[in-house]
């Protein structure tokens, strides 16, 4: 293909896209599904579609065309007179930018069949034409670097779970608007029919079928204010019958209807059951009790009298290192039933950003280890980024070892697990002390990195504890009793999903087979 020939605005937005493609900034958002949000909405900041788009529209007066350039520039006029991470802030945005874009091979698919049937803009050589095909083509070589309908129904099961964690109301969301927790920010950008049908989808996927409903209604009231419908009426009915159906009410619809009518009926429903049970296990997605949802709220669920018992103290280590003497280290008894504490101030900001710059090119997606047979799997009970880093290989990673080990008198693991979780970024209820052939996790030291805005706490549903992400602190747990080894159900924990910001962590294990008889955080 010959560039001179090629219009300049084509050859701009050309090497925009391929420019983003490249080039990484020193902080990336990433969402929860694995997404450079940060870099897509740059690419949409700068990529102007009305030049490409506005003569196929005037030509043919296509309606899919116009309601994608509208929602388009709708996100774009937001970007620009904002800025990005203002406009990132808002998880509902993230939603509508990853959707948009995954939007965009179906619109260079339709583009193409204009295209054969001899559609162009007025005045358009065909060798214009050919060689405004062939920009499209190479910028689509590039799409790996897009989002895909999947990553918009993982986006979507994103908001849900910030929606059913932090009770966000479905007519605010399908505005735009995110008010809990002490946020209380605005898209301009309002869901359309389609983006409320989806999350109502999700939602009778996984099983919140209350949540379903309330989505489907809202779509099918969008649906009639549409000018350029969306999404089909059958598909909104379609699972708002579903989901009703599995609130028990539309057993009266069952027995109006004929015998045939009723086999028809139940076939469809076996049909989504079997779809849904399918999507529960392939997404990972489970029920979040409401002991966990409330302490993710910042509700106290203790009592006053139990919460008196608790204290705030300084220790000065188990293992006498001269330098503890001189700089104790603060430590906040959490709970006594599992041990839970609290140590604030034992990373430095200068050691944490040399932690940071050492992870962040080596971050991938989150994998889980399956305890049967040690292999490791993508799961979405963790989602987020994630790189493991040998202690040995990082003199910064030793002394940080070295120091915990002053304080808690145990011996830490080699391997240092850095974590980093966008806005709906979570890990769901589960326990550390699954046992391999090298040993048990005695217990489990987790530093925080940064300040979350809203969202990220460790929380600990039985025993009703929740630890904030504060930077600089770290949170100690045994996982197995340190007298017997006995596993300690209650110690089962989480991290609550990112409603507004980012979250950096460092966990290191104690395993159970490395320790000194003497060792013990207690003293």
């Amino acid at each position: 293909m010959e560039l001179g020939r090629i219009p300049l605005s084509y050859c701009w937005v050309l090497l925009i896209i391929f420019n983003e493609g490249i080039r990484f900034t020193e902080c990336h958002l990433f969402t929860s599904y694995n997404i450079d949000v940060e870099r897509l909405a740059n690419v949409i900041s700068k990529v102007d579609l009305d030049v490409l788009l506005n003569g196929y529209i005037s030509m043919n007066n296509i309606d899919h065309l116009k309601s994608y350039l509208g929602e388009y520039n709708k996100i774009r006029r937001e970007i620009i007179e904002s800025d990005v991470n203002k406009f990132l802030a808002n998880p509902i945005n993230e939603y509508l930018l990853i959707g948009r874009l995954a939007e965009w091979e179906t619109i260079h698919q339709l583009i193409i069949n204009l295209d054969s049937q001899n559609v162009s803009f007025v005045n358009n050589s065909i060798h214009e034409r050919n060689n405004r095909d062939n920009l499209f083509l190479n910028v689509l070589s590039a799409k790996k670097l897009l989002p895909t309908n999947d990553d918009t129904a993982k986006a979507a099961l994103g908001l849900l779970r910030l929606q059913t964690t932090y009770r966000v109301d479905t007519l605010d969301m399908a505005e735009g608007k995110i008010v809990s927790s002490g946020l209380n920010i605005y898209s301009s950008s309002p869901l359309t029919a389609q983006d409320c049908w989806l999350l109502g989808q999700q939602s009778y996927m996984i099983g919140q079928y209350d949540y379903a409903i309330s989505w489907l209604k809202e779509s099918l009231q969008r649906y009639h204010k549409e000018g350029h419908k969306t999404v089909k009426l059958e598909q909104i009915l379609q699972y708002y019958v579903f989901a009703s159906y599995k609130q028990e009410l539309t057993q009266q619809l069952l027995q109006l209807m004929a015998p045939r009518g009723q086999t028809e009926l139940r076939n469809i429903f076996d049909l989504s059951e079997s779809q849904r049970a399918y999507t529960q296990t392939s997404t990972g997605q489970e029920d979040h009790n409401e002991d966990y949802s409330a302490l993710c709220r910042g509700e106290n669920l203790v009592e006053n009298h139990v919460e008196d018992q608790l204290y705030c103290s300084y220790t000065f280590g188990n293992l006498g290192g001269a330098l503890m003497r001189f700089q104790p280290i603060k430590k906040e008894l959490v709970s006594r039933n599992p041990y839970i504490v609290w140590f604030l101030d034992v990373i430095s900001d200068q050691d944490i950003d040399s932690v940071k710059n050492i992870a962040y090119p080596k971050m991938g997606q989150v994998l889980t280890i399956n305890a049967l047979n040690e292999e490791r799997f993508q799961s979405q009970r963790r989602v987020g980024e994630t790189t493991l880093l040998m202690d040995k290989n990082y003199s910064i990673l030793r002394r940080i070892a070295r120091q915990m080990e002053d304080i808690t008198g145990y011996v830490l693991s080699e391997a240092s697990n850095i974590l980093s979780y966008g806005v709906g970024g979570h890990f769901s209820p589960h326990c550390d002390y699954i046992g391999t052939k090298t040993g048990n996790d005695l217990a489990t030291l987790i530093f925080y990195l940064n300040e979350v805005e809203i969202g990220g706490s460790t929380v600990f549903p039985i025993a009703k504890k929740r630890v904030k992400p504060v930077k600089g602190s770290a949170a100690f747990w045994y996982n197995l009793n340190p007298n017997n080894g006995e596993e300690i159900p209650s110690t089962l924990h989480a991290s609550c999903p990112i409603l507004s910001g980012y979250k950096w962590v460092m966990v290191k294990s104690i395993n159970s087979l490395e320790q000194r008889p003497e060792a013990n955080v207690f003293n």
